[in-house]
């Protein structure tokens, strides 16, 4: 053969090469352009789901049956011999199917013609698997692991501050808890989870659980910084435990009170503290005073609550914010000492203006009510109380016409009481020395009208009634639960104050102030329930207590006597207490 001819059959061979490579690009091309867009092109995975040539929808619904199956992978928790299996759908895994179907949409239909051509080439050719991921919450996972293991759960222990019956402060040490640390173990899981879902799909992943320690929220350091280490005051009021619904509302109100801690620079607020007095807050109804009556009422009985707090609060030498007295006396505190409270109206507040923490505990025992006032025993002081009767206020007389009485004949219906204009003066000592003497209040008691009913009957005519007359021994205005019977324990005599010694039980003396000296027990005679808004005179004079309910009193008067210097007392003692009497309306 001539060299001419082999080379023009070598050009022919290259040719034809050249036209069938060209006619299979051509053709591949042709396939390409004529392929739905829409189209996931041939060769493409999701995971191990071929969803080539299908629409995303089709390839979602197809998806979705096997992502089922994906998360029903089991997560293994272990702590110890103990074992917890949860599948990834129930710690709230998820598979991220729109994102890879997206993904998987985009092959073969990015860049320009040429790139996308020679793309959807490759892919048909050598096929594409697009990765799926989960879907983790990290917090979720966390939470849902500390549901299911709470039973290793072990709380911690707060320090407290407890008072014996001594009056020791006792305080106990913090514990900590512990709890698995469920933070760790969902974010051991997110580092398995996070490199895609793997065949085979019944796989068990094991997570070992460890524990971490919960700290106590009140630390015994936290209760020492408290500086709550001694007895401040302590004051004891007496009531008559057969009244049943009073002596509960006094319980009620008491142990609201009962552990109340008053932070440095703190108002305390009895109304906040108590809240209101009403049948949903547990309250009975028991006589309260308005307007000058006794009356039946929800919470009576709370006053004497509120009064025997700010007995002491002035024992403590405590700054009084708010206060007021009652309209008529009652007679389980000296005049002036009461504090009435009306929730929505009259409250009792006082301020904590000492560097530590101060901390109130009630006692109800038999019939004797016990409010104590602890705090740091740098700030305890020598404090008496003292008050002094200025001026009785006579009553008015009502004479009211009974045509029942013959003619000129009169009858007391009503015997009437006086009315008192009181001062209460605090005396507090330092090294047997007077520091301070001061006026603490001037307060008006409103007198009881007497009523007398005068006959207006002719002479022959008969009555048609029995003449009424209060029963013998009941004044108006009391509470005939609360009377008591002259000679008996629980009596208390009108405008007597007790004296309190040292390491002694309590002893009624009439005429004689309230001492209060360390140590000593606190013993009160019985009273009948009070609960007022008291009327007062809106004028005014100068000298008065301005945080008193009336100021008509000038204040120049001193107590009638000056305790004598207790000795001095140790952790346990110190008690400010204060017995006391008072005026039976």
């Amino acid at each position: 053969m001539s060299r001419s001819r082999k080379h023009l059959l070598i050009i022919t061979l290259v040719v034809i090469v050249l036209l069938g490579t060209a006619t299979g690009y051509a053709s591949g091309y042709f396939n390409y352009l004529s392929a739905p867009y829409f189209e996931i092109v041939e060769g493409v995975s999701i995971g191990p789901v071929y969803v080539g040539g299908m629409t995303k929808e089709e390839a979602l619904k197809k998806i979705k049956v096997w992502s089922d199956k994906a998360l029903s992978q089991v997560i293994c928790l272990s702590y110890g011999d103990r074992r917890w299996e949860i599948t990834l759908a129930e710690l709230g895994v998820e598979l991220d199917l729109e994102k890879a179907i997206d993904e998987a949409a985009l092959v073969g239909h990015q860049g320009n013609p040429w790139e996308r051509f020679q793309e959807y080439t490759n892919v048909k050719e050598e096929g594409r698997q697009i990765t799926l991921h989960y879907k983790i919450d990290v917090a979720r996972i966390a939470s849902i692991i500390a549901e299911r293991t709470r039973e290793l759960t072990t709380g911690p222990v707060n320090a407290t501050l407890t008072i014996n019956e001594r009056d020791e402060l006792v305080i106990t040490h913090d514990q900590p808890g512990s709890k698995v640390d469920s933070q760790a173990a969902a974010q051991e899981i997110k580092s398995i989870l996070e490199k895609g879902v793997k065949e085979p799909l019944n796989q068990t992943w094991t997570v070992r659980l460890k524990k971490v320690d919960l700290p106590a929220e009140i630390t015994e350091a936290e209760v020492k910084s408290w500086r709550i280490n001694g007895l401040l005051s302590s004051y004891s009021t007496k009531f008559n435990a057969s009244n049943i619904n009073r002596t509960y509302n006094i319980k009620v109100a008491a142990e609201a009170l009962n552990h109340q801690r008053i932070k440095p620079g703190e108002i305390f607020s009895f109304n906040q503290v108590v809240g209101p007095r009403s049948e949903e807050a547990g309250y009975k109804e028991a006589l309260i005073i308005i307007k000058n009556e006794f009356v039946p009422g929800l919470g009576g009985g709370v006053c004497q609550v509120s009064s025997t707090l700010y007995n002491a609060v002035l024992l403590a030498d405590l700054p009084v914010v708010e206060r007021s007295n009652h309209s008529l006396p009652v007679d389980y505190v000296p005049p002036g000492r009461d504090a009435t409270v009306t929730y929505g109206g009259k409250n009792f507040r006082f301020s904590n203006p000492t560097e530590g923490d101060l901390l109130l505990q009630t006692k109800v025992q038999g019939n004797t009510l016990t409010i104590q006032i602890f705090g740091d025993k740098q700030y305890r002081k020598y404090v008496s109380l003292s008050h002094k009767v200025i001026s009785y206020i006579e009553p008015g007389v009502i004479k009211k016409p009974n045509p029942e009485l013959p003619e000129g004949e009169e009858v007391i219906e009503q015997a009437g009481t006086a009315g008192l204009r009181v001062q209460v003066y605090r005396t507090v000592k330092e090294q047997g020395k007077v520091v301070r003497n001061e006026l603490i209040s001037t307060d008006v008691y409103n007198p009881v009208a007497r009523i007398v009913q005068v006959g207006t009957k002719k002479e022959g005519e008969e009555p048609s009634s029995p003449v009424h007359q209060n029963p013998p021994g009941i004044e108006p205005g009391t509470d005939p639960q609360t009377e008591t019977k002259p000679g008996t324990d629980s009596e208390t005599k009108p405008g007597t104050d007790l004296e309190t010694k040292p390491g002694a039980d309590s002893e009624t003396k009439p005429g004689t102030d309230s001492e209060t000296k360390p140590g000593a027990d606190s013993e009160i005679k019985p009273g009948a329930d009070s609960q007022t808004e008291p009327e007062v005179d809106p004028k005014t004079e100068p000298g008065a207590n301005p945080k008193t309910t009336d100021p008509r009193i000038q204040s120049e008067v001193t107590p009638d006597t000056t305790p004598e210097e207790a000795p001095e007392d140790n952790l346990n003692l110190g008690t400010n207490s204060d017995a006391s009497s008072g005026v039976t309306p």
